[in-house]
């Protein structure tokens, strides 16, 4: 892997002295960003930059024009010793035209992409350009954030030159640290280009240098997918959140497997209250991503010889720890405290297709559908919070909320042991559910139920209002679980915190759910209660929809235009 530092970010007053210190410490090259204030919105380096570097080496010279009328700096940028010359895919001008007249005057090519634009649109230049450099944050700005969707442009791209026997060098730009090394090489990248994040900060260009260096001795060999480039039989349908409320069904490129992962068909996936809040208000943790973390579907693909997850229907885990935090030694996934996510932090089944760890895999038993197996995910978490509480035997529990996993919480204290279950919720709709699901009796918010009836209590509500309210109908020395999330502040009273304190009521919280211990495993408990009726959550689902309603569905249930419990999607249906 090459290094090529971005003068950009260098001292600018200090130019030519760093280019004699880097040329020194043995750098492959030098990157020169040439910007216009059009086609991006700030200017950087000047022409007269090139030609006075050149004068002082020959090092090899990349140029960036990230300019909307690139033509017009070809033959100043020539005369001046640039050796690469690389433009932008996006701009106007005849592309094809560009190539031929550089290739005319013997320089080399290379293609910029922006970082959301898809490597099929590069496919037709590839036998007739010498490099793409993949922009890895918003093009034209130093010191933003690395974007690691990259991953997957680079290594589609080039296990597709590979296959094709191509010589293109693939380069990245932007964001760049020394943790992202390794992986960007492992992905295919060829140079890297090196600016404020990894090469001139604080530490100083040298010891950076040096850094890298350390790092590139230990690379390994890179490993080769075999999943061509985008093409249609590997595009797929997807529901895409570009921005908050801005959520549209489109095509998406499937990116290639690695070797620890499947692709999944996906058959059905639940929409969750944290879906409605992503796509209405908060947005992923970066555009166009695919929500949707409830799910199940078919094993379709993976890189094994032998091929014997093909065809397993399967429930998924959303959660991809990162298996180093010392949560993730211990066994506690649940707390990753570096953990990759389905549905928010990479893609996730509002689509006909994801890409999953293998390890994540739950498999069904063939008297589980598929829209009940899209339910073990919030099952799951109930399961994991009432194991926290222990025994329920003869408990008399009282839960705040009845959505989906208030209500499974409910059937799920039945089943281990608790006496009664009560819940309360605004909706007649949803207090009918639960008495056909086993609650022993229901009540609306305005409600009184008796006091010091309870001795647990099960927070799925989200108000505080509500469970300030209602730990005043708890015995002393009763439990309260926290499952649900609150958007709004957590107030609780005076007299509230009295009858905590007084009461010595304990307080238990839990998040999310476990499948690492094959003994215990939240997951494959409650597949298994399903598979054998032991609890009957078909009733919970209230409508389906096929994935090109997504969005029409989502605006109804925002706007409570329909009653619904549990909505799911049938991408494939």
């Amino acid at each position: 892997m090459k290094i090529s530092p971005s003068l950009m970010c260098a001292d600018q007053m200090e130019m030519m002295r760093h280019i004699v210190s880097l040329i020194k410490l043995g750098v492959d090259q030098f990157h020169f960003d040439i910007m216009d204030g059009n086609f991006v919105g700030n200017l950087a380096l000047n022409l007269n930059i090139i030609k006075k570097a050149r004068e002082l080496t020959r090092t090899p010279f990349d140029v960036h024009l990230m300019v909307q009328n690139p033509s017009t700096y070809f033959d100043q940028l020539i005369e001046y010793g640039a050796d690469y010359i690389i433009f932008h895919l996006e701009t106007k001008e005849d592309i094809q035209k560009n190539i031929d007249y550089l290739k005319s005057k013997n320089v080399h090519v290379g293609l910029a992409l922006h970082l959301d634009t898809p490597v099929s649109a590069v496919e037709k230049y590839l036998n007739h350009i010498d490099r793409i450099l993949f922009m890895n944050v918003q093009t034209g700005y130093s010191g933003l954030s690395f974007d690691p969707k990259v991953y997957e442009k680079i290594n589609t791209l080039y296990s597709y030159i590979k296959k094709k026997n191509l010589n293109i060098e693939i380069m990245s730009d932007g964001g760049i640290k020394l943790e992202h090394v390794k992986p960007l090489y492992e992905n295919g990248t060829d140079t890297i280009v090196a600016g404020t994040s990894m090469l001139f900060n604080a530490n100083g260009f040298s010891n950076n240098l040096q850094s890298f260096k350390t790092i590139r001795a230990q690379l390994p060999i890179r490993k080769e997918c075999d999943l061509p480039l985008y093409t249609p039989e590997t595009l797929y349908k997807a529901a895409v959140l570009k921005e908050v409320n801005k959520f549209e069904v489109q095509q998406k490129p499937l990116r290639p497997l690695q070797d620890h992962e499947a692709l999944i068909k996906v058959m059905s996936c639940g929409v969750c209250g944290s879906d409605l809040v992503r796509v209405y208000k908060k947005g992923m943790y970066s555009p166009n991503l695919v929500p949707g973390h409830e799910f199940s579907g078919t094993v379709v693909k993976t890189n094994d010889a032998n091929g014997s997850l093909l065809d397993k229907r399967v429930a998924v885990f959303p959660l991809i720890p990162c298996k180093t935090c010392e949560h993730c030694k211990s066994q506690k996934q649940n707390l990753c405290e570096n953990y990759n996510y389905l549905g928010s932090r990479t893609d996730g089944a509002f689509a006909q297709y994801v890409i999953a760890p293998k390890e994540n895999l739950i498999f069904l038993p063939d008297t589980v559908s598929y829209d009940e197996a899209a339910l073990i995910e919030p099952m799951a978490v109930a399961l994991r919070g009432l194991k926290k509480l222990s025994d329920l035997t003869h408990s008399n529990v009282i839960i705040l909320g009845l959505g989906p996993i208030g209500l499974l919480a409910g059937m799920l204290a039945k089943k281990m042991g608790a006496h009664t279950v009560t819940g309360i919720d605004r909706y007649e709709f949803k207090q009918k559910i639960a008495k056909e699901s086993g609650f022993t009796t229901t009540y609306g918010p305005t409600d009184t139920p008796p006091e010091k009836s309870f001795n647990v209590l099960i927070e799925c509500s989200g108000s505080s209002k509500l469970l300030d309210n209602s730990i005043q109908l708890l015995q002393k020395e009763s439990r309260i679980l926290l499952l649900g999330n609150h958007e709004q502040d957590f107030v609780l009273s005076p007299k509230t915190i009295s009858t905590l304190l007084r009461g010595e009521i304990r307080i238990y919280t839990s998040w999310n759910s476990l499948t690492v211990d094959p003994g215990n495993n939240d997951w494959k408990i409650c597949a298994d209660y399903i598979a054998k009726k032991e609890l009957n959550i078909a009733p919970l689902i209230t409508h389906k929809y096929p994935l090109s309603d997504i969005k029409q569905v989502f605006d109804k249930i925002i706007n409570k235009d329909i009653r619904s419990l549990k909505v799911v999607i049938n991408p494939n249906s």
